[in-house]
């Protein structure tokens, strides 16, 4: 029986070609594991914000969403960005369906804090949806699109998006984006990550911003589930990724840093 993982990409696949369609065509391919894709799409959410003339600021990694800016959010991460991720992956003859984290329920979020304006974070999850689809041999692509008890659409991280689905399905989670690795104060690749080096890297401000957001989730996440989560990169080869070979294993066991 296949195995599902959580594999989840930044919207900064989209601007290679060549990179998307690679990754694609390495999805179609593998064996014994069933992927689901959870995306971001910071750039394109930024990009189209900057067009309507709305000026965009994060904190700590999170983009500040207010509710001005939420339908442009929405329609750019569950709209544009989803749609084409979909259209590459059947081109490449993969069995794909776009859907976002509010779909089937699959998640139930609430708003941060009212000064990051309609940012949320997963509270439950119900993977039946998704559990369903992957049980039937499909590729869900999902957006991180949340919303809440009242109906208010919300901004999602996907790393937290991603972190939520594999802690509710206790499956693998991969991290993906534009480097092939967490990096040390040298640039260099660090292989594993335990709670320790994590905490001493954050107060070097050797791990900052959107990578400081990214490992405290795969942090977060291998705790609940006693796996351990790789970051990576989507330009690399997905199965030397999954079987350890590249990227930085976070793990929630104590240990020197590798």
């Amino acid at each position: 029986m296949t195995k599902p993982i959580i594999i989840k990409v930044g919207g900064a696949l989209l601007e290679s070609e060549s990179a998307a369609s690679q990754f694609f065509t390495q999805l179609s391919l593998l064996k014994g594991v069933n992927p689901i894709v959870v995306h971001g799409g910071g750039a394109q959410v930024q990009a189209m914000l900057k067009d309507l003339g709305f000026t965009s600021q994060k904190h700590l990694g999170m983009r500040i969403t207010p509710d001005a800016h939420m339908p442009v959010v929405a329609g750019v991460l569950a709209g544009s960005v989803n749609k084409q991720l979909v259209a590459m992956a059947q081109a490449k003859s993969c069995k794909a369906v776009g859907i976002s984290i509010l779909d089937g329920n699959l998640m139930h979020c609430e708003r941060v804090s009212e000064s990051l304006g309609c940012v949320g974070a997963p509270t439950t999850v119900n993977p039946k949806l998704v559990s369903e689809l992957v049980e039937n041999n499909w590729l869900p692509i999902v957006s991180s699109i949340g919303s809440d008890s009242k109906g208010q659409l919300l901004n999602i991280n996907a790393d937290h998006a991603a972190s939520a689905l594999a802690v509710a399905m206790v499956c693998p989670l991969v991290l993906l984006s534009d480097v092939s690795s967490v990096l040390n104060e040298n640039k260099e690749r660090i292989a594993t990550i335990s709670p320790n080096d994590m905490q001493e890297l954050i107060n070097a401000k050797v791990i900052v911003e959107g990578m400081k957001v990214k490992v405290e989730s795969a942090m977060d996440t291998a705790q609940k589930t006693n796996r351990s989560v790789t970051i990576a990169g989507w330009k690399d080869n997905i199965n030397d990724i999954i079987n350890g070979r590249l990227g930085t294993q976070v793990h929630a066991h104590k240990g020197p840093l590798i």
